[in-house]
């Protein structure tokens, strides 16, 4: 891994540390490395969050029909809704966690461009993502905290010391400017 300003440098130079052709769009690139704004990360929450509710939902028909297709040999009883809605909302919180340790991103962040960071501008680890995923879910209005802080912060980001950039390639730098 390279520094940030290393990283910035090479930027600058039309360098992304990649032999691969962009698929970054010329007017997209200039924001690489900044922080992002309230839109770009409600979407890509609303597409983590879709994605969870599809699976969610996906498992709970799995069940219905199961239920109903063995029902005269086994008696298999289906979760109430609020069961899968708890579940749902620990899935989303594992996901997000495991998502931001691993990768900085989950698949909503990805298609949006954006990577999470932790104070030393590398992957959150796993007990700062869980953190992070836990306030996202407890306090999921705190993303508008992005629309009065100069950082771009929003309050999760405030509590837990992380910040969200626009990183459309994979070589990021380790450290923050």
């Amino acid at each position: 891994m390279r520094s940030f300003s290393e990283f910035r440098a090479a930027q600058a130079q039309g360098h992304t540390g990649s032999r691969r052709t962009s698929v970054v769009p010329s007017q997209a690139r200039s924001f690489q490395g900044r922080r992002a704004g309230l839109v770009t990360r409600a979407i890509a929450a609303g597409l983590d969050v879709m994605l969870m509710s599809a699976m969610t939902f996906a498992l709970y028909l799995a069940f219905v029909v199961v239920d109903r297709f063995l029902t005269p040999w086994f008696n298999i009883p289906v979760p109430s809704i609020q069961v899968f809605v708890a579940i749902g909302i620990a899935s989303l919180w594992l996901y997000a966690a495991w998502s931001w340790s691993a990768a900085g991103r989950t698949l909503g962040d990805h298609l949006m461009g954006l990577r999470v960071l932790d104070r030393h501008g590398g992957y959150p680890g796993l007990a700062l993502s869980a953190l992070r995923a836990a306030c996202c879910l407890a306090l999921p209005l705190g993303l508008l905290w992005v629309l009065v802080s100069r950082a771009n912060r929003s309050l999760q980001d405030v509590l837990v010391g992380t910040t969200v950039v626009y990183d459309w390639v994979n070589d990021l730098p380790t450290t923050m400017p």
